[in-house]
């Protein structure tokens, strides 16, 4: 049970931190 939460939690995390990432990407693009 709780393996299969923090897989969950982590799968959530990855995505969540990939959207922050391409916001950064995007925001130093905007600066340049």
């Amino acid at each position: 049970m709780t393996e299969s939460i923090e897989d969950s939690s982590s799968s959530s995390d990855e995505t969540l931190v990939d959207e922050e990432d391409i916001n950064k990407f995007t925001s130093t693009l905007d600066k340049f």
